[in-house]
C-alpha cells in the first residue's frame, strides 16, 4: 500500500509539473493582447461625413474625420485598427510609436510599420497642420495603450528642434531675402513660447535676437503683435528691431482654433481695417515699441482652408504696403508661411509676392464675437492716427523675389 501511495503522489506531482510547463510554454492569447476596434464618431465639420473613432481595449485612441484615397472615414479607421492589431500580434508596444515624414506625408508608425497617414482633409477639419495631426494621433494612441507620451516625446514630435538664431532660407517664399529662426517670448512672463521665423534686410535682421509676443483685444478681435527685439530676453528696456517681421512659424506654436472664418470675417477685415490698424499702432506706441514705418491691415487668407481666417497687419516700404491687398498663409513642412500679396484673394493664377513687406500682427475674431454693423468710435484714450510715415532710418531695399 505504501508503494502504491508513493506512486500516486509522484504521478500527481509529475502531472502538475507538466501542466505548469505547458502553461508557461503556451503563447499569449488574444485576450491578453491589446485589441483595436472602430466605431462611428461625430461629424467634425458641416458638410463632412461621420468620423471614425479607433479604440484600443475600449479606450479612445484617434478620430478620422475625413475621407481620403477614395475611402470613407470608417474604411480608413478599419484599416488603421487592422494595422494596429497586426502590430500588437508582433509584440509591439506604445514604446514603438513614431511620427515621421514619408515622401512628404506625415505618418504614425510602430517599429517601421505604417499605422496611419495624416491627410490634409483631416488636418483642415481640426485647423491644424498634418504634422500636428500625426503627433496628436500618436500621443492619444500611446495614452490609450497605457503608455506615457512624455517618455518618448521626441519620437512623437513632427518638427525637429531648431537652434534659435540659426540662419535659414524659407523655401519658395523667401528664397532670396534672408530669414532666421528666433525665440518667441511671452512679453508678460518672459517665457519662451517657441520659435518663429523672421525676415527683413540683413543689417536689421542681424539686430533681432528674439520676438516678443503681445496679445490683447481690439474691438472684438484678438490681436497678437510680433515685435522683433534687439535683446534675447524681456527686460526693463526693450528696443524694436525696425524693418523685421514675421514670415513663418511652426503650426503648433500658437493655437489657431476657436476663431471665425469665411465671408463674414472677410467683410470684417475690410470694414475694420483702418480701426484695427490704428488701435494696434496706438498699443505699440504706448509701449514705446512703435513700428516707425508704414503699416496696413489686410485680410489673412488661408491657402489650406481656401478662405479668409482673419486679418494681418503688415509693415514695410511705402510702395510695398500700398500694393499689399492680402496676406496669404500656407502650411509647408509643418510651418505656417506668411506672405504679402498684391491680390485681395489669390486667384487661380500666381500673383505678385512682395519681398519688402512682412507681418507685424495677426488678428482673429473669436467664434462668439458679434459682427459690428459699423466701425465703432475710438475710445477716448486712443486718438485716431494716420499711418506712420516711412522710418527716418534708411535701409537697403530687399532684393526682388521673382
Amino acid at each position: 500500500m505504501r508503494a502504491i501511495h508513493y506512486v500516486l503522489v509522484i504521478g500527481l506531482l509529475l502531472a502538475l509539473a507538466g501542466a505548469c510547463g505547458a502553461q508557461m510554454d503556451q503563447p499569449q492569447t488574444e485576450q491578453q493582447r491589446a485589441q483595436a476596434t472602430v466605431q462611428l464618431g461625430p461629424v467634425v465639420r458641416a458638410g463632412m461625413p461621420r468620423s471614425a473613432d479607433v479604440f484600443v481595449d475600449g479606450r479612445f485612441a484617434l478620430r478620422i474625420p475625413a475621407s481620403a484615397g477614395g475611402m470613407s472615414p470608417t474604411q480608413r479607421g478599419q484599416i488603421i485598427a487592422d494595422r494596429m492589431n497586426q502590430a500588437f500580434d508582433q509584440g509591439m508596444s506604445w514604446e514603438n510609436m513614431r511620427v515621421s515624414q514619408v515622401r512628404g506625408l506625415w505618418t504614425v508608425s510602430m517599429n517601421g510599420t505604417l499605422i496611419a497617414t495624416a491627410d490634409d482633409g483631416s488636418a483642415r477639419a481640426y485647423r491644424i497642420s498634418s504634422g500636428a495631426l500625426a503627433s496628436r494621433w500618436a500621443n492619444q494612441t500611446v495614452v490609450a495603450m497605457g503608455g506615457e507620451p512624455q517618455v518618448i516625446a521626441m519620437q512623437l514630435r513632427p518638427i525637429p528642434a531648431v537652434v534659435a538664431g540659426a540662419r535659414e532660407e524659407l523655401p519658395m517664399n523667401w528664397a532670396v531675402s534672408p530669414t532666421k529662426m528666433a525665440p518667441l517670448l511671452n512679453a508678460t512672463t518672459g517665457e519662451t513660447v517657441g520659435n518663429v521665423m523672421v525676415g527683413g534686410p540683413s543689417d536689421r535682421l542681424n539686430l533681432a535676437k528674439a520676438v516678443a509676443l503681445y496679445q490683447y483685444s481690439a474691438d472684438g478681435a484678438i490681436v497678437r503683435s510680433f515685435v522683433p527685439i534687439t535683446s534675447a530676453s524681456i527686460g526693463d528696456q526693450i528696443i524694436r528691431a525696425h524693418g523685421v517681421g514675421l514670415v513663418g512659424m511652426p503650426a503648433n506654436v500658437l493655437p489657431m482654433t476657436g476663431f471665425r472664418t469665411g465671408a463674414e470675417v472677410a467683410q470684417m477685415a475690410t470694414q475694420m481695417s483702418a480701426q484695427w490698424n490704428n488701435l494696434i499702432n496706438a498699443s505699440m506706441r504706448g509701449r514705446n515699441l512703435q513700428v516707425g514705418a508704414n503699416t496696413k491691415v489686410v485680410p489673412l487668407y488661408s491657402m489650406d482652408e481656401k478662405q479668409v481666417i482673419g486679418a494681418a497687419q503688415v509693415v514695410g516700404t511705402a510702395s510695398g504696403v500700398a500694393q499689399t491687398q492680402s496676406v496669404v498663409v500656407a502650411t509647408r513642412d509643418d510651418m505656417l508661411q506668411f506672405r504679402a500679396r498684391t491680390a485681395q484673394y489669390p486667384p487661380a493664377t500666381e500673383t505678385t509676392a512682395l519681398n519688402d513687406v512682412v507681418v507685424s500682427a495677426l488678428i482673429h475674431v473669436p467664434e462668439q464675437a458679434e459682427t459690428p454693423t459699423a466701425a465703432p468710435p475710438y475710445p477716448p484714450a486712443i486718438e485716431p492716427e494716420t499711418t506712420p510715415p516711412e522710418s527716418s532710418e534708411t535701409s537697403p531695399p530687399a532684393p526682388p523675389m521673382e
